[in-house]
C-alpha cells in the first residue's frame, strides 16, 4: 500500500492515547478505503480470531467472515473515504472508544452519499503493544445508502 497521511483526529486531552491505538484506528480506517486484493485481510488481521464486526451489511464473526466481506463493498461503490474526526474513551487504557467521522462515497451509479458516522471499538490484549478489535459497532443513517444503491446506472 502506498504511503498514506494520517488523519487529523482530536483525541481526548485527559491522558495521552496509546500510539498502538492511535496506529490501529488509522489502519483501520485507510484499509477500510482500500481496494487492493489483498486489503481484505490486512484488515481483518487488526482484529481477534473470533472477533464480530456490525455493519450496515449485518454482523460478520471471525476475521475470515471479516476478510471476505471486503471485495463485496466494491459491488456497487467506485470510491469511498472515511474521515475519522473524534474519538472518546471510556476506559484509560484506550480498550473501549467512540470514533465519530464523516463518510463519503462514490457509487458506480453516479450517485453520492456524505454521511456521519460513530463507530464503537473494543480492544482486547495490550493496547499499548498489540491491540486487536474484538467488537466493532457503527452507527449511521442508512437511509441516503439504500437511496443511493437503489438508483440503476
Amino acid at each position: 500500500m502506498a504511503s498514506v497521511e494520517p488523519f487529523q483526529i482530536a483525541w481526548p486531552d485527559v491522558k495521552e492515547p496509546p500510539a498502538a491505538i492511535k496506529k490501529w484506528v488509522d489502519d483501520f480506517y485507510h484499509l477500510a478505503d482500500n481496494q487492493e486484493t489483498n486489503a481484505g485481510e490486512r484488515l481483518a488481521q487488526l482484529f481477534t480470531p473470533d472477533a464480530t464486526m456490525h455493519g450496515l451489511a449485518g454482523p460478520l464473526t471471525g476475521r475470515e467472515a471479516i476478510a471476505a466481506s471486503r471485495p463485496k463493498a466494491w459491488i456497487t461503490q467506485k470510491e469511498r473515504r472515511h474521515e475519522p474526526r473524534q474519538v472518546y474513551t471510556t476506559k484509560a487504557d484506550y480498550s473501549d472508544i467512540l470514533v465519530f467521522g464523516q463518510l463519503k462515497s462514490w457509487f458506480k451509479n453516479g450517485e453520492i452519499v456524505d454521511v456521519e458516522f460513530i463507530a464503537g471499538i473494543t480492544f482486547s490484549g495490550d493496547t499499548s503493544k498489540l491491540p486487536l478489535c474484538s467488537l466493532y459497532r457503527v452507527w449511521g443513517d442508512s437511509a441516503p445508502w439504500m437511496k443511493a444503491m437503489s438508483k440503476k446506472e
